[in-house]
């Protein structure tokens, strides 16, 4: 995969999330997917995201943390269709107008 950074924003309507990414090969915001597998708290928890690129599916796990007031990110278990990649997202966010909002970046790994 090509380096990536971008904004990520995460919404909640109806007790459902929804995201949304722009990135530095996109030319809009895009949609991605968010399912809970578990979110004691707004904005906070794990879960299972998906999204598509370049008419690829993507789909990973999720977890966001709080401290101090700022969100933390982790997208891991990125996978390519069923082939896991050797990448992680790892990106920081506040609270606007109702919403988090982050920026993120990839990192390969080993």
């Amino acid at each position: 995969m090509e380096q990536v950074f971008g904004t990520f924003i995460l919404s909640k309507k109806n007790n459902e999330y929804q995201g949304e990414y722009f990135n530095n090969h996109s030319t809009q915001f895009n949609d991605e997917s968010i399912k809970i597998v578990d979110s004691p708290n707004l904005f906070q928890g794990t879960f299972e995201t998906g999204w598509e690129e370049k008419g690829q599916q993507f789909i990973s796990d999720l977890t966001i943390t709080l401290t101090d007031s700022v969100f933390h990110l982790n997208w891991t278990r990125v996978r390519k269709g069923t082939i896991e990649q050797n990448v992680l997202f790892t990106g920081r966010g506040i609270i606007k107008e109702g919403k988090l909002v982050a920026v993120y970046q990839m990192t390969k790994i080993k």
